[in-house]
């Protein structure tokens, strides 16, 4: 938790936010694109991004990873924190799509 921290407070990048992340992650590299789910079923459109539960600071940190946890971690998945320039609310509550993501650590 505290890598998260201080790569949000070093704010290098706009836009950071918190992830369920299913497949492996690799520190610098972009995670790709999340697809549209509709009524709890994956389709196969895309999003121009990967969604995000939103972290606008530090204090917003413990509150977005007990949301991924609760909602989000069906099956143990790793807990991904993400960085971009680019993005946009998501059609979920609390839903951001960073279009330019990369990923900045995994807890």
């Amino acid at each position: 938790m505290e890598k998260f921290a201080a790569i949000i407070e070093a704010a290098e990048f706009d836009h950071y936010g918190v992830r369920a992340h299913r497949s492996s992650a690799v520190i610098g590299k972009t995670l790709g694109n999340s697809k549209v789910w509709v009524d709890g079923e994956a389709t196969d459109e895309e999003l121009n991004g990967i969604s995000t539960i939103k972290v606008k600071s530090t204090a917003d940190l413990d509150k977005a990873i007990g949301t991924l946890q609760a909602m989000y971690c069906w099956d143990n998945e790793t807990i991904v924190l993400v960085g971009g320039f680019t993005g946009s609310w998501g059609e979920d509550a609390g839903e951001f799509v960073i279009e330019d993501n990369i990923c900045l650590a995994v807890l």
